[in-house]
């Protein structure tokens, strides 16, 4: 269940003791900025199922930054390096420009 109260009472506390870390998931987040989006993307396709993320170039090809995977399993890998295995199923947590993140979306979906 989510709570309005609780989320709120997060929100004004992270505010105040993260400023920084704040403004930057608003901009990332919230959909009146237009150059930064905080999204996640599926990975389906078997063309990249057990590749490394730094096999399928997902920074230097796509200018997108994989911040985490969450495992088909549900565990989450915060901050992959370029040797983590990716597997179909895996949701990649990803931040970038919109443009870019919605073709690395597309590459995806095969």
């Amino acid at each position: 269940m989510v709570s309005p109260q609780a989320m709120g009472g997060w929100r004004m506390a992270h505010g105040l003791t993260h400023p920084h870390t704040t403004t930057f998931l608003d901009a990332a987040t919230l959909a009146q900025h237009d150059d930064l989006v905080l999204d996640e993307l599926r990975v389906a396709t078997s063309d990249w199922g057990g590749r490394t993320l730094g096999a399928v170039h997902v920074r230097r090809e796509h200018g997108v930054l994989v911040a985490a995977v969450r495992r088909a399993d549900g565990t989450l890998a915060p901050t992959p390096d370029a040797d983590a295995v990716l597997h179909e199923g895996d949701v990649m947590i990803v931040i970038g420009a919109p443009e870019r993140v919605r073709k690395l979306r597309s590459t995806l979906a095969g």
